[in-house]
């Protein structure tokens, strides 16, 4: 039993010392061109959901005040269940009450900008500028 698990020991000793040998850190080395390509690729995904909340922000603008009112009282209803979990939270002592008063004042502050401005709630386009 004792020659047993020293073998293993020692096999597992060799693997851990052929996984830090120099040909893993050289191929580790050489395949920084993936990373470019994957930096590539996220531009043009990123580019794609611009063009595609582009045109979800041009059919907002089509849509009428109380399709747009519908959607800011679901918008207004999500508001309030995320109070709920951040008093939830201070209950459990997991957030300080300061800290959580802070942040659902600055919410309730931006979904009034939102609901008085009659923007698309997820998304402005970046060369809209905020008025």
């Amino acid at each position: 039993m004792y020659k047993a698990k020293l073998m293993s020991f020692a096999l597992a000793c060799l693997v851990g010392i052929a996984g830090l040998s120099p040909i893993t850190t050289l191929a580790a080395v050489t395949e920084t061109e993936s990373v470019t390509l994957s930096e590539k690729e996220h531009q043009g995904k990123r580019t794609s959901f611009e063009e595609k909340m582009q045109d979800a922000y041009e059919k907002w603008n089509t849509l009428t005040d109380k399709q747009k009112k519908e959607v800011y009282d679901l918008l207004g209803n999500d508001l309030k269940a995320e109070m709920k979990i951040l008093d939830k939270l201070v209950k459990l002592q997991v957030m300080q009450k300061e800290d959580v008063e802070d942040f659902k004042t600055l919410m309730q502050k931006k979904y009034q900008e939102i609901r008085e401005s009659g923007e698309f709630p997820f998304y402005r386009p970046r060369n809209q500028k905020k008025q």
